[in-house]
């Protein structure tokens, strides 16, 4: 039998009424014995054809959350660059003038490195690469002078 637009119409509306799809309600739409539905059903292989049509969809789908995902990871790490960029700034501004932005004492400066630490983390985290062992424990502020070294090493021996 070939499938004519009647057929296929059938069957889009056989498919649309997903959980509750039976042939007695396609019979009654298009005023034809449920015998002639099943005919048709089985002929134009209707249970293939929705188990294919299911997995196109799903693969549809995975692929739209897949680009969302990616995409708000892509945002997430833009922000996150930004505010490390910032708590770097602040951080190296204390050490160099001793005029700092957001750091006032060497507890703010303490938050900010922990802060900046969560920071890394979660930016690791979003690329795939995991902190292990002890580099966990610290965060690598860059070094600009024997000073920032001290500050650093205290910072570390505090967080202990």
């Amino acid at each position: 039998m070939e499938e004519t637009l009647r057929h296929q119409s059938a069957f889009d509306y056989y498919y649309s009424l997903g959980e509750e799809r039976n042939i007695p309600k396609v019979a009654q739409k298009y005023c034809v014995s449920t015998a002639a539905v099943f005919k048709w059903s089985k002929a134009h292989n209707w249970q293939l054809r929705i188990q294919q049509r299911d997995i196109e969809n799903a693969r549809e789908l995975e692929k739209r959350t897949n680009k969302e995902v990616v995409d708000a990871k892509a945002d997430f790490r833009k922000t996150i660059q930004v505010l490390h960029q910032i708590l770097k700034k602040s951080i190296n501004e204390y050490i160099q003038r001793n005029q700092p932005a957001v750091v006032y004492d060497i507890k703010d400066l303490e938050k900010v490195s922990n802060i900046l630490d969560k920071i890394v983390r979660v930016d690791m985290g979003l690329v795939g690469e995991g902190m292990e062992g002890e580099v966990e424990k610290v965060v690598k502020i860059e070094v600009v002078s024997d000073k920032a070294k001290k500050l650093t090493e205290e910072i570390i021996k505090g967080a202990d």
